[in-house]
C-alpha cells in the first residue's frame, strides 16, 4: 500500500484549568478530514476548538450552566461549530473539509454530543451476567487460551447495551435531502456495487480547476467551501444526555432477557453495577465492523483492564480488523486501500 496521510484527529482533553468542571469530566472526540486538505482542516479545527474550549474557557462557561442553572444551551455548541468554520482558511477549504463527533461530559449527570458529518459517537451500557458456573473476568481467564477464545468465551459473561447512538448527516435524509436540493444542489442516492450499499452523495459542480464534479459523502461538514453554496452547512445535532435516565434506560433493556444469565429484574441490577462508557469513532472503523461488535469488544477491554485483554488491546485489535478489511475488499480490485480509522474512548 503505498503512503497515506492519516486525515483522522481523535482527541481527549482532560483537567481543564480555571474551570468548574470536576475530576472525571472530560471533552473528547473525533475529527475526520477529507479531500486533498482533509488533513490539515481537521487539525485547524482541533487547534481552534481547543482554543475556545479552552484558552477561552467556554467549556467552564458550558459547566457551570450546567451546574448552577440545570441547563444545556444547545445553541451554543452551533455557535461554536459556525465560528470555527468561518475561521478556515480559504485556499484550504476549497478542497479540504472534515467531520466532527465530539462528547463533553458536563457534570456529574449530563453529556452533550454534538456532531455534524458522519463520524459517530455511541454510548455504551454494560454489566456482568449473573453466572451460576464458577466463571470470572479474572487475569487467569486470560491465561492459557487464544485471544479469539477469550473473546468468544468472555463477552458471555457481559451484558453489553448500545443506549444511544449520534445522528449521522447523510444526504438521504429527508431533511437533509430537501435542505440540499432547495439550494440547488444534486443528491446521488445511496446504490448498491458488488454486495456494498455505497453511501448517498451531494454532488457539487466545481467551476475552478478545470470544472467537473465533487461527490461529498456528507451533508454536513467544516470546510467544503463549495459544498456550502448547495446547502451543506457544518451546524451540528446536540443531543443532551442525562446518566441517570441512561442507567434506567439500561436496566429497562436488562430486564427483557431470560434465565440464560441475562440480568433479570431486581437481580445484581444497581446502579453501581453498570458501568458505561463512550465512544467516537470514525466511518472507517464502523463501515467495516458492526458498531455491536465495537461496543461488545470495548466493554470486555474496560472489564478486563490491565490484563491481556485490556481497552488498548481492544482498540487495536478492532483497528486491525477494520483495516484487514478493507485491504481484503480492495484487492478484489486490484487496489490496496483502506479508509482512515479512528477511535476515541472514555468511562462514563
Amino acid at each position: 500500500m503505498t503512503s497515506q496521510v492519516n486525515q483522522d484527529r481523535p482527541f481527549i482533553f482532560h483537567h481543564f484549568l480555571n474551570s468548574p468542571m470536576e475530576e472525571g469530566h472530560f471533552v473528547m472526540g473525533i475529527m475526520n478530514g477529507h479531500g486533498t486538505f482533509g488533513h490539515f482542516v481537521a487539525q485547524l479545527v482541533l487547534m481552534e476548538l481547543i482554543r475556545e474550549l479552552l484558552v477561552n474557557q467556554l467549556i467552564g462557561l458550558l459547566a457551570k450552566e450546567v451546574q448552577e442553572k440545570h441547563i444545556v444551551d444547545n445553541h451554543k455548541w452551533i455557535e461554536l461549530f459556525q465560528k470555527i468554520d468561518q475561521k478556515l482558511p480559504k485556499d484550504l477549504v476549497d478542497d479540504g473539509g472534515c467531520t466532527a463527533s465530539i462528547v463533553a461530559k458536563l457534570s456529574n449527570d449530563t453529556i452533550v454530543v454534538a456532531n455534524t458529518g458522519d463520524s459517530e459517537t455511541f454510548i455504551v451500557g454494560y454489566q456482568k451476567k449473573s453466572v451460576t458456573m464458577g466463571e470470572s473476568l479474572s487475569s487467569a481467564s486470560f491465561n492459557n487460551t487464544t485471544a479469539t477464545n477469550t473473546t468468544t468465551s468472555l463477552s458471555s459473561l457481559l451484558n453489553v447495551t448500545i443506549l444511544y447512538k449520534s445522528k449521522k448527516h447523510k444526504a438521504h435524509i429527508p431533511e437533509e435531502m430537501a435542505r440540499i436540493e432547495s439550494a440547488g444542489g444534486v443528491v446521488e442516492l445511496p446504490q448498491s456495487f458488488f454486495g456494498t450499499e455505497m453511501s448517498s452523495r451531494v454532488l457539487v459542480p466545481i467551476m475552478n480547476f478545470g470544472g467537473g464534479i465533487m461527490s461529498l459523502a456528507m451533508s454536513r461538514s467544516f470546510g467544503d467551501a463549495l459544498a456550502k453554496a448547495v446547502g451543506v452547512i457544518v451546524d451540528p445535532t446536540v443531543d443532551v444526555l442525562r446518566i441517570t435516565e441512561l442507567r434506567k434506560q439500561y436496566k429497562k433493556s436488562s430486564s427483557l432477557g431470560n434465565n440464560n444469565g441475562t440480568i433479570l429484574p431486581g437481580e445484581n441490577d444497581n446502579d453501581d453495577s453498570i458501568q458505561m462508557f463512550a465512544v467516537s469513532v470514525s466511518d472507517g472503523l464502523f463501515d467495516k465492523v458492526p458498531i455491536e461488535e465495537i461496543a461488545q469488544r470495548l466493554a470486555l477491554g474496560f472489564e478486563s483492564d490491565g490484563n491481556d485483554g485490556s481497552i488498548y488491546k481492544a482498540c487495536e485489535e478492532l483497528i486491525q480488523k477494520s483495516s484487514k478489511i478493507w485491504l481484503e475488499r480492495s484487492a478484489m480490485f486490484g487496489q490496496s486501500y483502506r479508509d482512515d480509522i479512528s477511535i476515541a474512548v472514555h468511562r462514563l
